[in-house]
C-alpha cells in the first residue's frame, strides 16, 4: 500500500480486532467505521476493512478480489476448499458439489434433524453450558449421520474441526495454530480417503458418484469436500445456535414474539444471522489494482469484507441495531454472497429453525443467568466459547 493511499485523512481508531472491547461489542466499532472511513486501511492488521453494504457486495463481486489465499503448498487439502477458490476451477467444483444439495435432498433431512433435536433436549434440564450440551453436538450428529461417519467417530472430528479453526478464522493468539492444522488436514485426509471407498447411500457416496457429462471429482476433491463440509458444517451452525439464542434471550420481546408465532421461524433465522451471525469478516487478496471509496488499493493487500459491519448498515437496514424477529429481508450476508454463497446454508437454516422452534416451545422457562456468555477471541468469527443457561 502507497503511503498516500489515505490522502489527507487521519483516523484515530483502535484497530485491535482482537481487543477486548470490539471482541464483546464490534458493531459499535463498525458503525465508527462506516462514518468516518468506510475503506480503512488497517494498520495493525495490513489489511483494508470494508463496511458498508454496498462496498461488501461489490467486493464479492469483483474478481480482482481474489478467494485463492490460502497457502496451497502448506495446506494442500485447505487449497482444495472451494471457498478458496476461484473460477473457473470454483464453477466446475460448485456444479458437481451442488447436485448434492438439491431442495429435495435437504427437505428429506427435516425428520432425522428433528430426532435428533428432540432427542438432545431430552437431558436437558437445570443450568447447562448450551454449547457442550446442545449447539456443538447436534451439528456434528447431523453432518456425521449424512456423511456416513460412525456415531463413535464424531468426538474426533470435533477435535480435528477445533484444529483447523485456529488457520480458517484467525486464532492469532496462538502461537501453536500452524502446527495444530497441519494435524487436523492429515486426520481428516487419511479418514474420508477410508470413507469414500467403502461408503454407499451417503453424502460421501453421492459425491463420488456426481459426474458431469465426462467430468467427476477426483479422490482429492472429494476429500477436500467432505472435509469442507463436515468443518463448515459443524462450525459455523454450532456458532449460530449459540449466538442465536443469545440474542433472544437478551431480546425477551422478540423471544416472546418468536415464541407465540412459530410460522416466524424462517424469518427469524435470517435475522439472528444479521443480527449476530457467526461470520465476522471475509477475507480477499488483490490480485489486480481496485479503487473503491476514493482509495487505491494496490496488488497484493489484503481485503477484509466486513460481514458483520455490511449486516447493520442503517443504508441497507432500517434500526440495524433491533433484533426484529419479523424483518422480511433476505439480504443478510452471513453466508456469503454470490457465487461464493455457501454450499450448505439451507442445511444451517433448515438446523437453527428446528432447534430454536423446539427449544422455545418445551422450555417456557429458559434463562440466563448473569455472566453467562464468554465471546471467544477470531479475527474472521464471531463466536462464543461459553453459554450457561439455566433450562428450568
Amino acid at each position: 500500500m502507497a503511503s498516500d493511499d489515505l490522502g489527507d485523512l487521519e483516523v484515530v481508531i483502535d484497530d485491535d480486532l482482537l481487543g477486548p472491547e470490539l471482541r464483546l461489542n464490534p458493531h459499535t466499532y463498525f458503525h465508527r467505521l462506516r462514518a468516518l472511513d468506510p475503506v480503512h486501511w488497517n494498520a495493525k492488521y495490513k489489511a483494508w476493512v470494508l463496511t458498508r453494504y454496498e462496498d461488501v457486495v461489490t467486493g464479492f463481486r469483483d474478481v480482482r478480489l481474489s478467494s485463492e489465499r490460502i497457502d496451497a503448498d502448506g495446506f494442500p487439502l485447505l487449497g482444495r476448499w472451494m471457498v478458496f477458490l476461484n473460477p473457473p476451477r470454483h464453477t466446475r467444483l460448485r456444479r458437481l458439489v451442488g447436485n448434492a444439495f438439491s431442495p429435495r435432498v435437504i427437505a428429506g433431512f427435516r425428520p432425522r434433524i428433528e430426532g435428533l433435536v428432540e432427542q438432545l433436549l431430552d437431558d436437558a434440564r437445570g443450568p447447562a453450558e448450551f454449547i457442550s450440551v446442545f449447539a456443538s453436538p447436534l451439528p456434528a450428529m447431523v453432518i456425521a449421520e449424512l456423511m456416513g461417519v460412525p456415531p463413535a467417530d464424531r468426538s474426533r472430528f470435533l477435535d480435528w474441526s477445533d484444529k483447523i479453526a485456529g488457520v480458517v478464522f484467525g486464532a492469532l493468539n496462538r502461537p501453536d495454530r500452524r502446527a495444530r492444522a497441519e494435524a487436523g488436514l492429515d486426520d481428516f485426509d487419511a479418514y474420508f480417503r477410508d470413507l469414500a471407498e467403502s461408503s454407499d447411500g451417503t453424502l460421501v457416496a453421492a459425491l463420488a458418484a456426481a459426474t458431469e457429462g465426462d467430468d467427476r471429482l477426483t479422490m482429492d476433491e472429494i476429500v477436500a469436500t467432505c472435509t469442507l463440509l463436515l468443518f463448515a458444517g459443524h462450525s459455523t451452525t454450532t456458532n449460530l445456535l449459540a449466538t442465536g439464542l443469545l440474542s433472544l434471550l437478551e431480546c425477551p420481546d422478540e423471544l416472546k414474539r418468536l415464541r407465540s408465532d412459530p410460522s416466524l421461524g424462517a424469518s427469524a433465522v435470517e435475522e439472528l444471522l444479521r443480527f449476530e451471525g457467526p461470520t465476522g469478516i471475509m477475507a480477499r487478496v488483490v490480485v489486480e489494482p481496485v479503487e473503491m471509496g476514493g482509495r487505491r488499493i494496490g496488488v497484493g493487500d489484503r481485503v477484509f469484507l466486513g460481514v458483520a459491519a455490511a449486516n447493520r448498515d442503517p443504508a441497507r437496514f432500517p434500526e440495524p441495531d433491533r433484533l426484529d424477529v419479523g424483518r422480511h429481508d433476505a439480504g443478510q450476508l452471513g453466508f456469503g454472497y454470490g457465487i461464493h454463497h455457501c454450499l450448505g446454508a439451507a442445511v444451517a437454516r433448515l438446523e437453527t429453525e428446528i432447534a430454536l422452534g423446539a427449544i422455545l416451545r418445551r422450555f417456557p422457562d429458559l434463562c440466563l443467568p448473569d455472566g453467562a456468555a464468554e465471546w471467544s477471541v477470531g479475527l474472521l468469527g464471531r463466536s462464543l466459547r461459553r453459554l450457561q443457561v439455566d433450562f428450568g
